[in-house]
């Protein structure tokens, strides 16, 4: 759409072209095409301004815990909780989708879904650029009283699986002071 383009974040670049002559008659029209590949590499920005367009992206990552690695029989647990803490340290709004938190049990096996305790859908604030060494944080707290995380630890997991949904600038880029350090 004319007149939609960002004012930030443009690369500009010009191409000359020449045909090697090897004494054969080329004959080129406007439907003959060029290929040109160009990619910036090991550039480090120490300030990016403007919007930096619409991104995407699923985290479904499961680490190893080794806390109840020597739990023998079962684990009763009556006052559990647990915090989760999301950091943004960007000027770009983010929103966080949290498909599910599992807790695993490789030796028995068994999978526990931490159930319901958390929104589905976390917005992320962007950070202040008067401030942008602060992040800003958005902290989820687990309970009995909003969760099974009681079940939740008595799986005695042994891994812990995350899958996650992110969107960075979901309600787009209104003013073009989206930024990044």
């Amino acid at each position: 759409m004319a007149g939609t383009e960002p004012y930030y974040n443009h690369l500009y670049s010009e191409v000359t072209a020449s045909i090697k002559y090897s004494g054969i008659e080329r004959t080129i029209s406007l439907d003959d095409k060029v290929n040109i590949s160009l990619g910036l590499v090991d550039v480090r920005p120490s300030l990016v301004y403007g919007d930096p367009g619409p991104h995407e992206f699923t985290l479904l990552d499961t680490q190893s815990i080794r806390f109840f690695e020597n739990v023998m029989g079962t684990v009763s647990l009556e006052g559990a909780s647990l915090d989760l803490e999301f950091f943004n340290s960007f000027g770009i709004e983010s929103r966080l989708d949290i498909n599910s938190i599992s807790s695993i049990n490789t030796r028995k096996p068994n999978r526990v879904n931490l159930q319901p305790g958390f929104p589905k859908s976390i917005n992320i604030e962007k950070v202040s650029n008067a401030t942008p060494q602060t992040p800003t944080i958005q902290n989820l707290r687990f309970d009995n009283s909003n969760s099974n995380l009681k079940q939740f630890f008595e799986n005695t997991p042994d891994k812990i699986e995350l899958d996650l949904f992110v969107k960075v600038r979901p309600n787009g880029t209104i003013d073009l002071t989206d930024f990044a350090y």
